[in-house]
C-alpha cells in the first residue's frame, strides 16, 4: 500500500498558509449562505407578513446584541488576540444553533394563539403584532440575531482580520483578489447545498449539522494559521493604545468616519431593497422548503454574477482607478431601490404580467446588487485601510466594517419601523412611498461620502508615496 505524502512535505508554510485560508474563505462564504437561507425560513415562520417584522428584530433585538458581541470581540482580542476572539464568537452562537434545533417550534406564529387582551391591542393598532410577535417568540427571534451575527463575523470581520494579521501588503496584493473568487465560488457550492438541503423534511436540524461542522472545520483550520505564521507575527506592530482611546480615535478620524458611511449607506438601503423581494417572495411560496429553495437558486445566479464581476473589477482597477470602480456600487443600489420602490406607488406590477416575472427581475437586480458589492465595493474598501497604521486599521476595521455594518442594518429597521408606525399599517405597499422619500436622501450622502473618501485616500496615499 503506498503512503500518502503529508501535506507539510509537499507545501512550505506559507503556501500551506495559502490552502487554508484558500479553504476557510470558502467554508465561511458556504456557512454564511446557508445561515442566510436559514434567516429566511424563520423570517417565513412569522407567517406572511414576515417581512414586516424584520424591522423590528433589527431595532429591539441586534442592536443591543450586537453593541455587546463587539465590545466582547475588542475585548477578548485586546487581551489575548484574533485567535482566541474567533473560538469565543463562533463556538457559542454554534452552542445556541444546537439548542434551537433541539428545542424551537418549528411551526409557524398564530397570532389566534395570543391572549385575548393582546389580541383586542393589535385589532386597535395593528403594527403592535410585529413588537409582540418577536417578543413573544423569542426563539425565533434570537435565531435570526445569531444567523446574522455569524456571517458578519466569521466572514466579514474575522476573516479579514486574519488575512490582514498574517499577510504583508505585497502578499496581499497577490492573495486577496484569489480570496474573492473563492468567495463566488462558495456562493455557487452554497446554492447547491442549499437546494439539496431543501428537500429534507427538518432543515433546521440538517442546517444545524452542517453549520457546526463548517464552524469546527473553521477554527481548525484558524489555529493552523495562526500558528503557522508566528514569525510575522512577532513583526507586527502591537496595539499601542486601549480600546477606549481606539474606538474614539476611530470615530474622529475623517477617512473612517466616510467609509462607516458608504457601509451604512449600502446596508440600508440593500436591506430595504432585500426586504422588498423578501415580502413578495412570503407571498409568493406556500412552505418553508421553497423558500429555502428560492435562495439556494438565488445563490447560484448571485455567486456566478460574483465571479464575473470580480473578473471585470481585477481589468477596471488597473485601468480607470479606485473611483470609478467604488462608485459602481452606489449607482447599482440606487438605481435598483428607486426602481422597487416605485413599483407600489406607480403600480408597475401591471407591465411585467404574472407576479413571477417580477420576482425574477426583483432577485436579478438583488444580485447584481451583491455582485458589485464583493467586486468592486469590497476590495476598493479594503484597500482604503492601506494608508491607516496599524491602530487605526485594526479599531477602523472595528467600527466601519462591524459596527458600520450593523448600525446599517438596524437604521434600514429604523427607517422601515418609522414607516410602518406613520403609516399605521401592515402592507409593504403602504409604507413604500415613505421609504422612496428616506432612500433618495441616503442615496445623497452616499455619493458625497465615496467623494470625499476617495479625496481622502488618494492624499493619504500620494502622501505614503512621496515619503518612500
Amino acid at each position: 500500500m503506498v503512503k500518502m505524502p503529508k501535506l507539510s512535505v509537499i507545501l512550505s508554510q506559507s503556501q500551506r498558509r495559502h490552502v487554508y485560508m484558500s479553504i476557510l474563505v470558502l467554508l465561511s462564504t458556504i456557512g454564511y449562505n446557508i445561515m442566510r437561507g436559514m434567516r429566511e425560513t424563520v423570517v417565513f415562520q412569522f407567517g406572511q407578513h414576515g417581512a414586516m417584522y424584520t424591522p423590528f428584530i433589527r431595532i429591539l433585538c441586534i442592536l443591543p446584541i450586537s453593541a455587546l458581541l463587539f465590545v466582547y470581540y475588542l475585548s477578548i482580542k485586546r487581551r489575548c488576540n484574533t485567535l482566541m476572539a474567533y473560538y469565543a464568537i463562533t463556538l457559542p452562537i454554534l452552542a445556541y444553533f444546537v439548542v434551537y434545533s433541539l428545542f424551537s417550534n418549528p411551526h409557524a406564529v398564530l397570532e389566534t394563539a395570543y391572549s385575548p387582551w393582546l389580541q383586542s391591542w393589535i385589532a386597535t393598532y395593528p403594527p403592535l403584532r410585529f413588537v409582540a410577535g418577536i417578543f413573544i417568540h423569542w426563539d425565533k427571534t434570537l435565531y435570526y440575531v445569531f444567523c446574522e451575527a455569524w456571517g458578519s463575523f466569521t466572514l466579514v470581520i474575522l476573516f479579514w482580520q486574519i488575512a490582514n494579521e498574517t499577510y504583508t501588503a505585497k502578499q496581499a496584493e497577490k492573495m486577496y483578489p484569489v480570496f474573492s473568487m473563492l468567495g463566488g465560488l462558495g456562493i455557487i457550492c452554497s446554492s447547491l447545498l442549499i437546494r439539496h438541503m431543501g428537500k429534507h423534511p427538518n432543515i433546521t436540524v440538517l442546517t444545524t449539522q452542517v453549520i457546526c461542522a463548517i464552524g469546527l472545520i473553521n477554527c481548525w483550520l484558524v489555529t493552523q494559521i495562526w500558528h503557522g505564521c508566528k514569525t510575522y507575527q512577532l513583526t507586527k506592530a502591537k496595539l499601542s493604545i486601549g480600546l477606549r482611546d481606539g474606538i474614539k480615535m476611530a470615530f474622529t478620524n475623517p477617512h473612517i468616519l466616510y467609509l462607516c458611511l458608504c457601509i451604512i449607506s449600502f446596508s440600508v438601503l440593500c436591506n430595504i431593497y432585500e426586504n422588498t423581494v423578501r415580502n413578495i417572495i412570503l407571498q409568493h411560496y406556500a412552505s418553508e422548503q421553497d423558500v429555502f429553495k428560492f435562495w439556494g437558486s438565488f445563490f447560484m445566479g448571485k455567486g456566478l454574477l460574483v465571479m464575473t464581476a470580480n473578473l471585470l473589477s481585477r481589468f477596471l482597477l488597473q485601468r480607470v482607478g479606485w473611483f470609478y470602480v467604488s462608485i459602481t456600487t452606489p449607482v447599482v443600489s440606487i438605481i435598483s431601490i428607486h426602481f422597487a420602490l416605485s413599483i407600489p406607488s406607480l403600480s408597475l406590477q401591471h407591465l411585467f404580467g404574472q407576479p413571477q416575472v417580477l420576482l425574477s427581475l426583483l432577485a436579478l437586480l438583488l444580485q447584481l446588487n451583491f455582485a458589485a458589492k464583493y467586486a468592486f465595493f469590497d476590495p476598493t474598501k479594503e484597500m482604503a485601510y492601506i494608508p491607516l497604521n496599524d491602530d487605526q486599521r485594526t479599531y477602523g476595521k472595528a467600527v466601519a466594517d462591524g459596527l458600520g455594518s450593523r448600525v446599517g442594518n438596524i437604521s434600514s429597521g429604523l427607517v422601515q419601523t418609522l414607516a410602518i408606525f406613520i403609516a399605521s399599517g401592515s402592507e409593504f405597499a403602504q409604507i413604500a412611498p415613505y421609504l422612496l422619500v428616506t432612500c433618495s436622501g441616503i442615496s445623497l450622502i452616499w455619493i458625497w461620502a465615496i467623494n470625499r473618501l476617495s479625496c481622502s485616500y488618494s492624499a493619504m496615499t500620494l502622501a505614503q508615496a512621496g515619503s518612500h
